[in-house]
């Protein structure tokens, strides 16, 4: 493939949005492992009779769905994005957080027998890692675009 200035200009328009998906991708999955995994083992304990037998079978769908969401708030940032600032991103961030929090949170807790403080604690700390996944983002982005 030959170099020309139209596709280093393809590439680093780009560069910023997959980078930021990978890498958000990356710490989303190392954020949840020790959130649901240590933080709240026994907390989560409550939901391993609802859980799935095969769990383990379909956890590579999760992962895709972690990719997705990282992916996807990304690609709404660069959307979104007009100064780069950290509370533009802030505000994307809590958009984002607000949307995911309605999605699987509480609606979750509407489904499901689970406890309203379980949610809560979810709840906090998804809003904790959508603020993180704005900073990763904007740091990306401003160490690449003007």
């Amino acid at each position: 493939m030959v170099k020309t200035k139209e596709n280093q200009k393809q590439v680093k328009k780009y560069f910023p949005l997959i980078s930021a998906s990978l890498i958000i991708t990356l710490f989303a999955l190392l954020w949840n492992g020790f959130i649901h995994l240590i933080i709240l083992k026994k907390e989560n304990a409550v939901l391993s009779s609802i859980h799935r037998p095969d769990i383990n079978e379909k956890m590579w769908i999760s992962i895709f769905v972690t990719l997705a969401i990282a992916t996807l708030f990304s690609f709404s940032y660069s959307k979104w994005r007009k100064t780069g600032s950290y509370k533009e991103s802030l505000f994307h961030s809590l958009f984002f957080a607000v949307l995911m929090i309605v999605v699987v949170d509480l609606n979750q807790y509407m489904q499901y027998a689970i406890p309203f403080v379980l949610v809560a604690k979810w709840t906090l700390f998804g809003l904790a890692e959508f603020l993180i996944y704005g900073l990763i983002i904007t740091f990306i982005y401003r160490k690449h675009l003007p």
